[in-house]
């Protein structure tokens, strides 16, 4: 299979022994199709060169600055901070398509780190971050809306308008538009308390007999994922999510079966719809359809929210079995 012309460019810089570029890098990650493509067709040194980037010139760069930061304030003054990727183990690869970070710091009196809730860090993410990948106004508008156009600045505004509205009118313009941007690239700034930074995440589920301690959180992680791509426009994008939703699920459902937790069956009306949307694979607006492509996406678009509805369902029932007894981790 020949790469994309993007990826193409990537291949070219490590055929000439070079490290891609950080822009290359950024407007790889805006792009969900690309990512996966990365993901699933590159070969292996053209992924470990976009992961060297990525790491050391965005996300570090921009964590080094937060970090610094945070030490200027008097409370974080004299604690030890770090900060770590967290990824979703439905299958190991090298590449990470979007980025769920947290800030921890070390608790002496418990010996142990402790995160530090997203509102203390997020902004400062999102200025560092706009700063390492090149943002401005004019690059999100063409970014997110196709095109620097009068329609197209209107659109910003109003969305700025609404972001502001929703957010109690604490951000300005500016730090509204960083926030859209470091989102656009796949940057998630999270805590226990977000809905995709469920603990449940962190289990190599699939491997070993394990029961999780909170199925409702994983559903409503996956919804997150979903009314994301779904508020972003990218339906294709909605549909990849509720893909990996269906595929993490199963995956939890094995270590249950494993650990001799008899589940109730899955529906075959619920089986046969993710089986439908499985035909979407590899989920890539650059590559061509097949007709049967096209016919599913026609038809699955219009029923995200009864697809959303049967895959958080399918979460609720692991806490339960097939006698209707409550389903409890150890």
């Amino acid at each position: 299979m020949s790469l994309r012309p993007d990826l193409a460019k990537l291949d070219a810089a490590v055929a000439d022994d070079k490290e891609p570029n950080v822009e290359l890098v950024v407007s790889l990650k805006a792009d969900p199709d690309a990512m996966r493509a990365l993901k699933a067709y590159a070969p292996e040194p053209i992924q470990l060169a976009f992961n060297r980037v990525e790491t050391a010139k965005v996300t570090h760069a921009a964590m080094r600055v937060v970090m610094a930061q945070l030490q200027c304030r008097t409370e974080w003054a004299n604690k030890t901070l770090t900060y770590e990727v967290v990824r979703m183990p439905v299958a190991a690869s090298i590449v990470n398509t979007d980025n769920d970070l947290r800030v921890l710091y070390y608790d002496m009196q418990s010996k142990a780190w402790r995160e530090l809730a997203r509102q203390e860090w997020a902004p400062l993410y999102w200025r560092a971050y706009a700063e390492v990948t090149g943002y401005s106004p004019e690059a999100l508008e063409k970014q997110v809306l196709g095109g620097v156009t009068p329609e197209n600045r209107t659109v910003l505004e109003a969305w700025l308008r609404t972001g502001r509205n929703q957010l109690g009118g604490q951000l300005d313009d500016e730090l509204l538009g960083m926030k859209k941007w470091a989102e656009w690239h796949g940057q998630l700034e999270t805590d226990i308390s977000h809905p995709e930074a469920a603990a449940d995440f962190l289990t190599r589920w699939g491997e070993e007999p394990l029961i999780p301690k909170d199925a409702r959180s994983l559903g409503e992680a996956f919804l997150a994922k979903i009314e994301e791509a779904e508020r972003s426009g990218r339906r294709l994008q909605a549909l990849a999510q509720a893909d990996k939703g269906w595929k993490f699920l199963l995956l939890v459902r094995q270590s249950m079966e494993m650990a001799r937790v008899q589940l109730r069956d899955i529906p075959k009306d619920v089986q046969d719809l993710f089986e439908q949307i499985k035909a979407l694979d590899p989920f890539d607006v650059t590559v061509t359809a097949t007709p049967q492509q096209h016919a599913v996406f026609e038809e699955m678009t219009p029923r995200i929210q009864a697809i959303k509805d049967r895959l958080y369902t399918q979460f609720m029932s692991l806490h339960w079995d097939r006698f209707g007894r409550m389903v409890q981790a150890p």
